[in-house]
């Protein structure tokens, strides 16, 4: 739910497993699917993960634009 406190586990594609504190910012089902989307803003992440993580998502996103 949203505001909720959440403890996230992610492991980076060709990077590091992280394990960091979020807040659940926002929740989004998606009609006639069973796919829910969460929007999470992430608590005092170190700054090589979070440039591990927008690696990731640049990447992924130039994957999908193609």
């Amino acid at each position: 739910n949203e505001g909720d406190r959440v403890v996230v586990t992610i492991q980076i594609p060709g990077g590091d497993l992280i394990s960091v504190k979020a807040e659940v910012k926002s929740v989004v089902k998606l009609e006639g699917q069973e796919l829910v989307l969460h929007g999470i803003s992430f608590d005092g992440i170190d700054f090589s993960h979070k440039r591990q993580i927008r690696a990731f998502v640049s990447a992924r996103t130039q994957e999908f634009q193609a």
